[in-house]
């Protein structure tokens, strides 16, 4: 019985969120005809939390102390499901776009969307002359003060842990020399796993640390270890409850004096790092 009831609630939240998504995204494709997307941005954050809301999940966002929400970044996540652009955009508290692979701006409504608002199309077959357009877009949002976000892994997870990060995202940050910033996403997994239709009622911890400004080689290792340690997840990725969170923190802080020196990032002390005394409520 309790699973029949699962199950009609999820189908209810899908339809309810197919609702609420399709007919405010025409909305906005038509306003970003007209408008700076800047112009109408509370509008699309407000989208993003009714997305939340409709899908069944509560965010909570947590910043680190030395984050500074003004500076032009990179978004360094995990990537979980197909929620979690939307779930970013709630918690970023600045203009951002992303690196959106070019197939998905075929897509109907979606694909629209992420075209109108100026995401950057990552090639399906990488050609040079595809790599140096992708290049160039990447640099005129940077130019224009618009941060990124990229998901590094290039996937979304079947397990619920976070796989080897690839290294676009890296050498052109390196580049173009923008500062990133690590991003774990935690409870996305419980939330909703990529090939199942299931929702479940889940509280969203998004977490963004430090910027930074790595060398190549160790601030991939050096992020990738600071996004993973916001993803833990039990035997067949679930949850492993609030005090092992507490624990996997505790070990988190015990871990940022190495993270810290691997970055580069000079003139922020360990303590900064390790610290994540925000928190906001979102949706």
């Amino acid at each position: 019985m309790m699973r029949a009831w699962l199950a009609c609630r999820s189908a209810i939240l899908w339809v309810f969120s197919g609702l609420h998504f399709f007919t405010v995204v025409p909305v906005l494709v038509f306003l970003g005809i007209f408008l700076d997307p800047r112009k109408h941005d509370w509008l699309q954050r407000t989208f993003c939390r009714r997305i939340a809301f409709l899908s069944g999940v509560r965010v909570e966002v947590r910043r680190s102390a030395g984050f500074d929400a003004s500076r032009t970044s990179f978004f360094m996540i995990n990537h979980v499901n197909l929620f979690d652009p939307f779930m970013l955009y709630c918690a970023i508290p600045q203009l951002v776009r992303g690196w959106e692979l070019e197939s998905h701006f075929k897509i109907p409504a979606y694909g629209w969307l992420m075209k109108r608002f100026g995401n950057v199309p990552v090639p399906d077959v990488r050609r040079p002359s595809d790599l140096k357009r992708m290049w160039r877009l990447t640099q005129e949002a940077v130019n224009r003060g618009t941060s990124l976000i990229i998901f590094p892994e290039a996937k979304r997870t079947r397990d619920g842990h976070v796989d080897q990060f690839q290294d676009g995202g890296f050498r052109v940050a390196q580049q173009l020399g923008v500062a990133i910033v690590p991003v774990s996403l935690v409870g996305s997994f419980e939330h909703h796993r990529t090939g199942h239709w299931m929702l479940w009622r889940r509280e969203l911890r998004c977490i963004c640390t430090t910027r930074s400004r790595p060398r190549f080689d160790e601030g991939r290792r050096a992020c990738s270890a600071r996004t993973c340690s916001g993803n833990y997840c039990g035997p067949g990725g679930g949850s492993i409850g609030k005090e092992k969170w507490r624990v996997a923190s505790d070990e988190w802080r015990e871990r940022k004096s190495i993270s810290l020196a691997a970055l580069g990032n000079e003139g922020m002390s360990g303590s900064k790092m390790g610290r994540i005394p925000q928190a906001e409520t979102l949706g």
